[in-house]
């Protein structure tokens, strides 16, 4: 099964994202925006794991959540990214605090992993964030064909239809284990364990 590592976002702010991208979402045709219920915050993404290892995995789970307290989550502003050169996506990002905060627990699991022979993503750089939108393959690459003019034209669009700015907060009151599946062309992310922060 295909397994991620996540902070869960409450539902009034899966609702206020959701309300303030409207626009974009009805003007940025070539962009596949995130479902709703599907926001969240990565901290690890396993990708494909035998069953085998999920219990083991939940265990790794808690333990790093009992070494924790739930803290106040910021999100504050918005990102086209990864730059200009290589736009891909849209995203919120995190607040300073809240990038280092998630950012030590993200390497708490992934050492926790580690140690015992589990397998994930081997990216040692943890950028926090909310991904809101994934450009579609026709358009990158026509996007990458033009020159810097043609680039800065396509971004300044795309500006024009989001938010000035994004602000959010919320309390992290543990962190989800999810699964990830494809059905009837839809992406659908299941929570499998859910553990409490107790620190």
């Amino acid at each position: 099964m295909r397994l991620f590592i996540a902070v869960k976002i409450p539902d009034e702010i899966k609702e206020k994202i959701h309300n303030s991208f409207l626009y974009s979402r009805d003007s940025l045709e070539f962009a596949r925006f995130t479902e709703t219920d599907n926001l969240h915050i990565t901290l690890v993404f396993l990708g494909e794991v035998e069953d085998a290892l999920l219990e083991r995995i939940k265990r790794i789970v808690e333990s790093v959540t009992n070494k924790y307290s739930q803290k106040r989550i910021e999100l504050s502003g918005i990102v086209i990214g990864p730059d200009i050169n290589t736009a891909r996506m849209i995203w919120l990002k995190l607040g300073d605090d809240s990038q280092k905060y998630l950012e030590s627990i993200s390497q708490s699991l992934k050492k926790e992993l580690k140690d015992k022979n589990i397998l994930f993503d081997g990216r040692n750089f943890f950028n926090g964030h909310v991904t809101l939108a994934k450009f579609g393959q026709n358009w990158q690459s026509k996007y990458d064909s033009k020159n810097e003019k043609g680039k800065t034209e396509d971004i300044n669009f795309i500006k024009e239809t989001l938010p000035e700015t994004f602000e959010a907060h919320f309390d992290s009151k543990s962190i989800t284990l999810f699964s990830s599946k494809k059905i009837d062309g839809k992406r659908i992310y299941e929570p499998l364990f859910e553990s409490d922060f107790k620190g």
